[in-house]
């Protein structure tokens, strides 16, 4: 039993913390999801559930998000239907569903977080709308390489609330055979794993990706597998040079298991000053048999039509956390070129184990040495190109050159109540806002064009999802992207106009360092 609210006369179902695997506490930590339990009677579904346990989220020096309501009770999954309502004819009957699965560098987010309230996207685009949990940072990602501790938790949460959309969604109106997965960041990583994953088959239909790609692969720096399981264990209490994984791996993972949330948590936290969303997705087990490229290249990847895309200024927000939260300088005039290019060095050769000269000196070659600001905007398309226009640009580009159907999208529009200080841009997540309808939860923050901006955008994203393919956009057609003609819309209010793949010298610039070479994924 659910909620019925309206929303411009239309009403929505709501239907809050339904269950989709059991709660992976005590013994089921770091364990492969299991099948809820079945109740009897009726489920009151009318409770909004907590987010996966995390971390407070710096999002801007006047916002973070408190987390200290966040669980490892947490895999529930939300639904938002206006199918069990018929208003006319045209109305009533099963809808197409989309799945949609949070961002968050897969260490924070929840369903719970108000952006990702389904309503809006259900009345205007006339959708079923999914939005389930999945378990974060160590406890969704965590891997030994054994069963125990397999890894890949959080993404088989994913595969597990699809399941589960298999099997219920015609109950809430829902066509089962009409599913596209759609994720923004580490979510749109996380659609295209599941394109790549075996275990996904057959569970969707399109998808979407909004600013990430599986071609985002961890570098090899980044200590993964047995040698992070052990370091937890040595800082919590559970190993020692004596009692290892190795030697001891059940003793070891057990009180890892039954050791507290907290300290675990906590231990983490010391062990990646820098980087504490140390724990991401790895390959190697029967979700993900191979690195991502490797599936990519041998065209081991679900043929399904796709729409991509990416924001103007995706590493802006990233820049701006290293300047406040690392370097302590709110200012981006009081630094200089040179200043920003050796941060930029250092920055890079944490995540990737080298310093990628000849890349920061191709994005800082036009910028003044006084130039600060410059130097933070040439710093934030380097970060941004890095972490998610060239992922982008190359699945886009493989998809396309096995026949895919894939439209992409290059949003450029700041939005008039953006929380970011002006020299940031159109950044990353700008685009959600208006995509899921957030906007006319309170529509006073906004403008009437980015109203009518937003209703276009739902109407492009649902008959996508309905269709699999994109409406004409006020009688042009938005041209699919190929290997002939790598083409794209710009998204703008009232300018909606085709355009080029964007960033290609710079993607040429990163190639080494994302696409070609093997070392920088992390295998377990």
């Amino acid at each position: 039993m659910g909620r019925t609210n309206v929303f411009f006369n239309k009403p929505i179902d709501t239907f809050l913390g339904i269950p989709f695997a059991e709660p992976p506490l005590r013994d089921l930590r770091f364990r492969k999801p299991t099948p809820p339990k079945p109740w009897e009677g009726i489920y009151n579904a009318v409770q909004m559930p907590f987010p996966c346990l995390q971390y407070d989220t710096f999002v801007t020096k006047r916002i973070t998000i408190d987390a200290s309501n966040s669980t490892e009770d947490c895999l529930y999954l939300n639904v938002w239907t206006p199918a069990l309502h018929c208003n006319t004819i045209e109305r009533c009957g099963p809808k197409s569903v989309m799945v949609f699965f949070h961002g968050g560098g897969f260490d924070t987010g929840g369903n719970s977080y108000f952006f990702y309230d389904g309503t809006q996207l259900a009345a205007l685009g006339d959708v079923v709308v999914v939005v389930p949990n999945y378990r974060l940072g160590v406890f969704g990602f965590l891997s030994a390489g054994h069963p125990d501790a397999p890894g890949n938790m959080g993404l088989l949460d994913q595969l597990a609330a699809l399941r589960w959309v298999r099997d219920n969604i015609a109950h809430f109106g829902g066509r089962p055979e009409s599913v596209t997965i759609m994720g923004q960041s580490a979510g749109a990583m996380s659609v295209g794993f599941h394109m790549l994953s075996p275990l996904s088959r057959g569970l969707f239909k399109r998808a979407i990706l909004q600013s990430g790609s599986p071609y985002l692969l961890q570098p090899a720096s980044l200590k993964a597998g047995a040698e992070r399981v052990q370091q937890l264990a040595d800082a919590v209490g559970c190993g020692n040079e004596n009692v290892t994984l190795s030697s001891h791996r059940h003793h070891v993972l057990d009180c890892l298991r039954w050791a507290n949330a907290s300290a675990l948590m906590s231990a983490n936290r010391e062990l990646n000053i820098l980087n504490p969303a140390s724990y991401f997705p790895s390959y190697g087990d029967e979700f993900l048999p191979d690195e991502p490229r490797a599936l990519i290249e041998r065209g081991q990847i679900a043929d399904v039509e796709v729409l991509i895309g990416t924001n103007t200024n995706e590493g802006s927000p990233f820049v701006n956390y290293f300047m406040v939260k690392v370097l302590r300088q709110e200012d981006p005039r009081l630094l200089t070129r040179d200043e920003v290019g050796f941060y930029l060095i250092l920055l890079f050769h944490h995540v990737l184990g080298e310093s990628p000269r000849e890349v920061t000196s191709h994005y800082l070659r036009d910028v003044r040495p006084e130039d600060g600001r410059g130097a933070l905007a040439a710093a934030g398309d380097a970060i941004g190109d890095f972490l998610f226009q060239c992922p982008v640009n190359y699945f886009a580009e493989s998809l396309a050159a096995r026949n895919s159907t894939v439209y992409m999208y290059y949003f450029d529009h700041r939005p008039s109540f953006s929380w970011w200080e002006d020299w940031l841009g159109v950044a990353h997540f700008d685009e959600f806002f208006f995509v899921f309808g957030t906007l006319f939860r309170d529509m006073h923050i906004s403008t009437v064009e980015e109203l009518e901006f937003s209703s276009k955008l739902i109407q492009i994203w649902t008959t996508f999802a309905r269709k699999g393919k994109v409406p004409k956009i006020r009688g042009n057609r938005w041209p699919k992207f190929t290997p002939e003609w790598p083409l794209l819309l710009n998204l703008r209010p009232k300018n909606f106009t085709v355009g080029w793949e964007p960033h290609t010298d710079n993607c040429r610039a990163w190639e080494r360092y994302i696409k070609v070479s093997p070392d920088n994924a992390v295998a377990r």
